[in-house]
Order: C-alpha cells, then sequence, then structure tokens
C-alpha cells in the first residue's frame, strides 16, 4: 500500500456517510465524513484532503436547460456516488473534473477499485499545455495523417469512460483530450 491518504466522505445525511464508509476502511486509509447539504459539489478543494468521496442525494439533478451548470472548479480527487444512472448527470459531473462516478447499484469492489484508482492516478501528469502552437502543430498533425473524423472509443480506466485514438497518437493518452478537442472546435 502507498502512504495513508486523507479521504474525506461527504453526504446529506449520517447514514450516506456511513455506508460509504464501511467499505473504504478496507483501504487502511485515514476516513473523516461530514454532513452536509451545501458542499456536495466540490467548489473550493482542502489541500489535506487527498480523495473526496461524495454521496449525492438522490434529489440531485443537473439542470437539464442548462448545461455545465455543475461547479467546473470540482477536480479530478473526487468520487461520486449517485442513485441516479442519467447519462446527462455523469456527462455534467465529468466535465466538473469527477475523478470517478459510480451509479448505485454497485458493489464494495467497485468503489474500492475507483477510489484507489483516482488516488494512485497523478492526474496532473494529464494537463496538457495547449497554446496557440500546440494547437496548430495538433491540427497539423491530423492532416498529415488525413483524419477526417475523430471518434472516441470506448475504454473504462478512462475518467470519462472513452478515449479518442485519433487525438491520443499526436497526444498520447490524456484525460483531457475531450477538453482540447471542444477547444478546437469552439474555436
Amino acid at each position: 500500500m502507498t502512504d495513508p491518504k486523507n479521504i474525506l466522505i461527504l453526504g446529506a445525511t449520517a447514514q450516506a456517510c456511513a455506508e460509504l464508509r464501511r467499505p473504504l476502511q478496507a483501504l487502511g486509509h485515514t476516513l473523516s465524513d461530514r454532513v452536509t447539504q451545501n458542499d456536495l459539489l466540490i467548489g473550493i478543494e482542502d489541500p489535506e484532503v487527498d480523495l473526496y468521496v461524495v454521496a449525492l442525494p438522490d434529489t440531485f439533478q443537473p439542470a437539464a436547460s442548462s448545461p455545465g451548470q455543475v461547479s467546473r472548479s470540482a477536480r479530478k480527487r473526487v468520487v461520486y456516488v449517485t442513485s441516479n444512472p442519467s447519462d446527462l448527470l455523469r456527462r455534467e459531473l465529468f466535465r466538473a473534473g469527477a475523478g470517478a462516478v459510480l451509479a448505485r447499484p454497485f458493489n464494495d469492489a467497485d468503489l474500492l477499485f475507483r477510489a484507489e484508482q483516482v488516488l494512485l492516478s497523478d492526474w496532473s501528469r494529464f494537463r496538457k499545455s495547449f497554446d496557440e502552437a500546440a494547437m496548430l502543430d495538433f491540427v497539423k498533425k491530423l492532416l498529415e495523417q488525413r483524419t477526417e473524423i475523430i471518434e472516441p472509443s470506448l475504454d473504462p480506466l478512462m475518467s470519462m469512460g472513452h478515449f479518442y485514438p485519433a487525438a491520443a497518437r499526436i497526444l498520447g493518452r490524456t484525460a483531457v483530450d475531450r477538453d482540447i478537442l471542444e477547444s478546437l472546435a469552439s474555436l
């Protein structure tokens, strides 16, 4: 096992926190929990917390009329647990920077795997400097490879559940390939 980490469990009720605490104890890290209604979408991270595990209430729904409404300041050190299997919610949480999203029902092994995966990931290594020169170089290489369509490929180990092989051939495997492609598309 790596050095002990600090895991903060957040939930709207003490029962929600306790349900997550029980399986997470098997990891051997330091666990604490906080019952809150307001801070479930991690806006400001505590540098002392290595992983947030957040039990979203059953009533939590992203605003369908406002895509992207989930706080953009959430980081990759968050595992969200929800009873809502909505693709819209999952997409919003990943857009916000979630490290993982688990929809109930799941077993203890699923939660432990996702928590360890997020703890062991060095998310900063996925960040790419993508300034104007890098964008032009990326587009140039796409044209040289005669890439006309950039399609995703499933990969359950990537944070979004997929990656873009055409982008990976140029950038390497990165968790921010979608962000890079979206910024190019918006230009």
